[in-house]
């Protein structure tokens, strides 16, 4: 058990030690790359983005906190029909939502924003469903393919906030 938690603690070093060092080696470059006014919107967008993604999120402390108990009941075709609809609900429930919201204020802001949090909207849905899978390997201890995915989403995000 012991031997497990410490190899499983090195597994999961990485995920935590690259996004940090991503940070700090990302925010100079796109401060330096983006005027004041396009890092402003890059950050409200980056902030709204979190927000909503943070309303699915509730979805992934169930799968971790349930799946162990489907999955000794025999009932993981339950568990996983019963996630997928509600993401599904929760994404685009939220989505049409915050569309509703973006189109009313349509007038109240910047054409620039506007465009972005309409790029935002998709990231959104790309991040909520790849916090899903990635709790769904968690909940599995699939710590390695955790590491890797995770990584991998640091990596491209900070790939894409340069382009």
């Amino acid at each position: 058990m012991t031997k497990d938690f410490i190899k499983d603690i090195f597994k999961y070093l990485p995920s935590q030690i690259v996004p940090a060092i991503v940070g700090l080696i990302s925010i100079p470059i796109i401060t330096w790359l983006f005027s004041p006014a396009d890092y402003g919107n890059y950050i409200l967008v980056l902030s709204t983005v979190t927000v909503l993604t943070t309303l699915v999120g509730r979805l992934s402390m169930g799968i971790i906190r349930f799946y162990p108990a489907y999955e000794r009941d025999k009932k993981l075709d339950i568990f996983y029909s019963t996630v997928i609809q509600w993401l599904f609900i929760s994404v685009f429930g939220i989505s049409v939502l915050f569309l509703t919201v973006l189109l009313i204020v349509k007038d109240c802001i910047f054409q620039n924003l506007y465009n972005l949090m309409l790029i935002g909207v998709g990231v959104f849905i790309c991040l909520t469903f790849f916090q899903t899978l990635l709790s769904f390997l968690r909940a599995k201890r699939l710590v390695g393919w955790y590491s890797g995915f995770f990584l991998g989403k640091v990596l491209g995000c900070m790939s894409l906030d340069w382009v």
